[in-house]
């Protein structure tokens, strides 16, 4: 169902990219100043977002060492959320506490990648080193976000991040098991009010990977076949400060990427082709003034999807448009309180065989009002918003936030959160013919969410204990069920009842030129059916499937002054496939471990890395009938050369 929904046409309408891209304040006047202060403008709705939520970040040791990594495999060893990931470089999407791929957010500089058609975006196809930040929104963020942050929201952020006049070059080169080469180059440079970063990174890959069919008694040591892929992209930033007051940023990305899709378990040789591009433009323009904030944002996506199958002639292609324009205002009007009123427009177009030209467009015109209020000398810290969208096809609800910090003393620290969330259906589940359902409503419930956090420095020791409780009733909850003629068509069929609990446990130890120690991430989750529509069925307080109950995720660590290493294990419980909850895949255990030298030089460096992953030689599935590799490994080399004025 997945591969035959997309459809698409060249990259045209360069008009309107120029367009795009000089609809920026007119008003912008340049001065000879040097040295400027850095306009802190662009991370204020982030922290808006965050009060009241479990936020974490992914450390600059933690991403160096999954240098090699898609945004799937890093999450999927650093955090609670359950990647479904559909086997080595195939599609990998999220589970975020018990919602669907369709229900998390992943947001670049705060534009939402999705494609508008699937609803989601595939993480395999995102390099983790890509990012300059990744950080995690735990909790409903809907009336911020809009549709899709109902779970969470992963926020990657890229930029320059020079901060003084210079320049550096980073090449990663890096092997890996199953005939795997894979580089990135990042160059960056500063010079006064101008600024560039430009990243290219290439992945090409056999996946000619090993795995066990315990079927197969005589031979269950197989090999994939057809499972070659390649990934390529380049990644443009520039930004020009024109004064303390003024700043654009300009961002170009663009990704391709060749797969071939293997049969498993069966000796029929596999006719399966899969090509993505996409092209991301996107323009930032920041201006600050006393008390007052600006940010003008402007986004056009190009997402293409073409699947092949000449086993069965099957030929399918498609292409969907997303425009984004958004303006945000803060202001300051009371010394204790921050006023935003944010406006943004969005119009999704799809051209596949399978959209008419009458139904294949969505527009939606959103206005956010939030408030931010501290108390008690900023110990209590208040946040509240609305949002209220307009859509030219259905019914939107209106969302809203309401979440608080409180800083109880200085090492533990409570946060709270209550929110309206809702999904807009996607392109597919309204129009694609035939089975699209125009009438279908959006998803839509109510998310709860509070943490505690201890936090304490015992001389050279850190300890770090938080705990986290969630729950979240959806409404109108969307699957795709037969229909006419046997085809699918979605309904809005199930009222879905998520609740857990997550916890983080950090021990460290810190000395002047090295630390160690031990976190250990733990998720409990129940997430089951309440309410279904379908006559006969049963599904009635059984556990979505592919939700595990419990994932655990630990690692050792040590860093100095010349190498990092850290030892991970990974842990997910019974996932059920089927939702009458009477077939499942078993839990697996994966240990891997990382190693990165830390030659770091005044000047210029050379760094190398080793991993070796599955160092148990387990044999696992994440989803059913997708086998994952056994033991492999990953070397590399960083070489870095710099050149920064102080």
């Amino acid at each position: 169902m997945l591969y035959h929904k997309l459809n698409s046409p060249l990259y045209n309408n360069l008009g309107i990219l120029v367009l795009l891209f000089f609809l920026v304040n007119p008003f912008c006047s340049a001065q000879d100043t040097t040295y400027l202060k850095e306009i802190p403008v662009i991370a204020i709705k982030n922290e808006f977002a965050a009060i009241g939520k479990k936020v974490q970040t992914i450390d600059s040791t933690t991403k160096k060492l999954f240098i090699q990594s898609n945004l799937g495999d890093l999450l999927a060893a650093n955090t609670p959320i359950h990647i479904k990931n559909y086997g080595n470089g195939a599609i990998s999407t999220t589970s975020f506490r018990g919602g669907s791929a369709n229900q998390t957010a992943i947001l670049w500089n705060g534009f939402n990648l999705k494609n508008a058609m699937l609803g989601h975006i595939d993480l395999s196809l995102l390099p983790a080193n890509l990012f300059n930040d990744v950080s995690i929104e735990y909790g409903g963020g809907s009336s911020t976000w809009g549709s899709d942050a109902v779970g969470g929201s992963v926020h990657l952020k890229t930029g320059t991040a020079l901060k003084n006049n210079g320049w550096k070059v980073i090449a990663n080169p890096n092997w890996a098991s199953f005939g795997n080469f894979n580089t990135n180059l990042c160059a960056e440079l500063k010079h006064k009010k101008f600024s560039s970063r430009s990243y290219f990174y290439s992945n090409a890959n056999q996946n000619n990977f090993k795995y066990k069919d315990t079927l197969n008694k005589e031979n269950p040591i197989q090999t994939a076949t057809n499972a070659f892929y390649a990934h390529n992209g380049i990644l443009q930033t520039v930004s020009y400060q024109f004064n303390n007051s003024n700043q654009i940023n300009v961002n170009a990305w663009y990704h391709k990427t060749d797969r071939r899709l293997p049969n498993f378990f069966t000796s029929q040789e596999s006719k399966r082709y899969q090509f993505d591009k996409s092209l991301r433009l996107t323009t930032n323009y920041n201006y600050t003034k006393r008390r007052y904030f600006l940010i003008f944002k402007n986004a056009f996506f190009n997402d293409k999807l073409n699947y092949n199958d000449s086993a069965i002639a099957l030929y399918s292609k498609s292409s969907v448009n997303t425009f984004i324009s958004e303006l945000e205002n803060f202001y300051q009007y009371h010394p204790k309180n921050q006023l935003q009123v944010g406006l943004n427009f969005t119009e999704n177009k799809a051209t596949a065989s399978n959209y008419s030209e009458q139904q294949n467009k969505l527009t939606r015109f959103a206005m956010n009002l939030a408030n931010k209020t501290n108390l008690l000398n900023s110990n209590l810290i208040i946040y509240t918003s609305l949002r209220v969208e307009k859509i030219n096809f259905s019914s939107t609800p209106i969302t809203g936030n309401v979440s608080a910090n409180y800083k109880i003393c200085n090492w533990l620290k409570a946060k709270v959160n209550f929110a309206k969330v809702y999904r807009q259906p996607t392109l597919n589940e309204l129009f694609w013919q035939p089975g699209g359902n125009p009438n279908i409503n959006p998803e839509q419930g109510y998310s709860q969410e509070g943490d505690l956090e201890f936090d304490k420095q015992f001389n050279k020791i850190k300890v770090t204990i938080s705990g986290s409780i969630y729950n979240r009733n959806i409404m109108n909850w969307i699957l795709w069920t037969p229909g006419a003629s046997g085809n699918p068509s979605p309904i809005n069929l199930q009222e879905v009842w998520s609740r857990g609990t997550e916890s983080v446990w950090k021990l460290s130890y810190h000395k002047t030129n090295y630390n160690f120690g031990l976190t250990l991430n733990t998720g409990y989750c129940l997430s089951t059916i309440e309410k279904d529509l379908q006559e006969n069925n049963s599904t009635l307080n059984r556990q979505l499937i592919y939700t595990p109950r419990y994932t655990i995720n630990s690692n050792l660590f040590f860093h100095s002054d010349y190498f990092s290493l850290m030892v991970f294990h990974h842990y997910v419980g019974y996932r059920f496939t089927t939702s009458d909850n009477l077939n499942w895949l078993n839990p697996y255990h994966l240990l891997s471990a990382r190693l990165a030298t830390n030659f770091n030089k005044e000047k210029d460096f050379v760094n190398l890395f080793l991993a070796v992953n599955n160092l148990l030689n387990n044999n696992y599935v994440i989803v059913a009938n997708k086998p994952m590799p056994l033991r492999n490994f990953e070397i590399g080399i960083t070489i870095h050369f710099k050149r920064i004025k102080t």
